[in-house]
């Protein structure tokens, strides 16, 4: 008897075979007939790992309530890396300027040189710290070097050599088998940021508008820019040489932008962007400032602090207070994402290779509504102590100041720690 099974099977061979054969004719398509479109298109897929920001950690006192927590912001980002070949750096920052000029946006600039004519130095404004790394910037380029090392080499008292017992000193020996290149470097290297002024600068024959153009012509700016258009520019090269130190081509331009400033920048085309997601601190009250503290930039000069030793040179950390003292409970573990784009600069991809962990809640022991009552306290006290002075019209009185600290006897436990100067 015939097998009535047997023509179901050749059905379904026949079916199968059919899906192998298109299948293997797809196949062929892509890899033969269509494959330097695809080649091309996987050459100018660009694959780049971007550092995810982890939330700082919260700041709460003994009741839970937040003193100091986070808000969520978009923040523009100028990267060196994102600019494709043929794109001016200096013309894509001057229009990027231009942007956040006409929307009232402030940008990230501490070269100490003032925004317009006549031009003058700003070092008063800046720490010692920030006057060496200016300092430190103009001793990369030939002219301003060889300026400053004549100028120490007659003004060596501004140098503060290390003493005989001390590292780095040198023998009478040593130094007299300097040359005066090696001279000048060592003292030039041992110059103190106080002492980096406008009057040693200028001394130097370093004017600040000799040393603007002297960048200008540094970092090839076109002539077409006028002076004011050429100090806005230099000011972000001068930031962006500060982050390459530490191997980041990129900076944050302008914080907290809103939606608006973000589609102008998206459809502007504007080279060398990207908006990324950041958090900044929230301070949730105004009492207890002292306390809670500050928290600020991660310089080239902290990584000698062992607590700071795996820390990306971008990062944020306590400069005072709680923010410093739980530095290290506060902190969170940036995460890492890999984003693909295409030619046009368009995400076609992106995946975490490491998810951000925020950093911890810290929980004070200060009752926050009891160090209002002693902060309000107190200045009242101190204020009615002072005025009474003034009433008895001595010639020699001085203004009083005073602090308080309210502490649980068996725990020891600070409940309010104010102060009233």
């Amino acid at each position: 008897m015939k097998d009535k099974r047997l023509p179901r099977l050749f059905i379904l061979a026949g079916f199968l075979t059919a899906i192998l054969l298109a299948y293997l004719l797809v196949l062929y398509d892509v890899q033969v007939n269509q494959h330097e479109s695809y080649l091309s298109l996987s050459a100018h897929s660009i694959p780049r790992e971007e550092i995810i920001e982890a939330s700082r950690g919260i700041i709460t006192d003994r009741k839970g309530r937040p003193l100091v927590s986070n808000s969520s912001v978009y923040n523009l980002v100028f990267d060196t890396s994102r600019l494709r070949q043929g794109e001016d750096q200096n013309e894509a920052i001057l229009r990027l300027l231009e942007l956040c000029q006409s929307e009232g946006r402030a940008w990230t600039d501490t070269l100490p040189i003032s925004q317009t004519t006549p031009f003058a130095y700003t070092l008063e404004d800046y720490s010692d710290d920030q006057k060496l790394r200016f300092f430190d910037y103009l001793r990369t380029f030939d002219r301003s070097s060889a300026a400053l090392s004549a100028y120490i080499l007659d003004h060596p008292e501004l140098a503060e050599l290390p003493a005989e017992d001390e590292d780095g000193a040198l023998t009478a020996e040593e130094e007299a088998a300097l040359t005066s290149k090696q001279r000048a470097k060592r003292l030039l290297d041992y110059l103190p940021g106080s002492a980096v002024t406008a009057s040693l600068l200028q001394g130097a024959g370093l004017s600040a508008e000799s040393v603007l153009l002297m960048l200008r012509n540094e970092l090839e700016l076109s002539p077409s820019f006028s002076l004011t258009q050429t100090r806005q520019v230099l000011g972000i090269r001068y930031e962006l040489a500060l982050r390459r130190l530490t191997g980041y081509t990129d900076i944050v331009l302008t914080e907290d932008v809103d939606i608006t400033f973000i589609s102008l920048v998206s459809d502007g085309g504007y080279a060398g962007t990207k908006v990324v997601r950041s958090t900044t601190r929230q301070y949730e009250t105004t009492w207890a400032a002292h306390i809670l503290g500050t928290t600020g930039p991660l310089w080239k000069e902290d990584l000698e602090n062992p607590l700071y030793k795996d820390y990306p040179m971008n990062a944020t950390v306590g400069r005072s207070g709680a923010e410093a003292a739980f530095e290290k409970y506060l902190r969170g573990k940036n995460g890492r994402r890999v984003v693909s784009t295409n030619s046009d600069g368009k995400i076609t991809g992106q995946y975490y290779s490491k998810e951000p962990e925020p950093g911890s809640t810290v929980e004070l022991t200060i009752d926050l509504d009891f160090q209002q009552f002693v902060e309000e306290t107190l200045a009242e006290t101190v204020e009615n102590m002072n005025a009474q002075d003034r009433r008895r019209g001595k010639d020699d009185w001085e203004e009083r100041g005073a602090a308080a600290v309210v502490e649980l006897v068996n725990s020891g436990e600070l409940l309010a720690l104010a102060k009233q100067l």
